[in-house]
């Protein structure tokens, strides 16, 4: 029998339910193109891409012993800002202007994205059932003109938490 992590269904909740909220309807600014679990460098997506959203889970992880064998991520069940680390890094792109921009147009589209991501992630904060003790919003930052011209990235940076217990087969 095959097992599914916790931790990948938490993933895969997001890159298939969540983010795809995302859709330039109702609260939403924008509509994605692509949501990925691949890292990509902005100057390798493709115009047609964007906006382009990838879900980074390569951080460090703590966990706790609660009892019975089972874990809570982090170090209490009640502290959400030790979960389980995901950064979301959102690629946004703008035309060229054909002048200099002095409005502050990428910066607009990188505001749009951040408010998005936030409400998207704040629509379900228990993942489909997954983060069964909530989430929370660590650190965000946007950055203009980052590799290419005219694209700007967005990283948040999400606290997870849920508890699994492994001599059940649930990790």
């Amino acid at each position: 029998m095959t097992v599914t992590s916790i931790r990948e269904n938490i993933l895969e909740h997001i890159r298939g339910t969540t983010l795809p909220l995302i859709d330039a309807n109702g609260d939403y600014n924008l509509s994605l193109n692509t949501i990925s679990r691949v890292f990509k460098e902005p100057k390798n997506i493709s115009s047609e891409d964007y906006p382009y959203v990838i879900i980074l889970d390569d951080f460090r992880t703590a966990y706790t012993w609660l009892s019975n064998f089972e874990y809570t991520t982090g170090q209490t069940q009640s502290d959400v800002k030790t979960g389980m680390l995901i950064g979301l890094m959102a690629y946004v792109q703008i035309e060229d202007p054909g002048k200099v921009d002095l409005t502050g147009l990428l910066s607009t589209e990188c505001n749009k994205m951040h408010s998005d991501l936030l409400i998207a992630m704040h629509n379900d904060v228990s993942l489909g059932g997954y983060a069964n003790s909530g989430m929370a919003l660590l650190s965000s930052v946007n950055a203009i003109n980052l590799a290419t011209k005219f694209t700007g990235a967005v990283f948040h940076l999400y606290s997870i938490k849920y508890d699994f217990a492994p001599s059940n087969s649930v990790t």
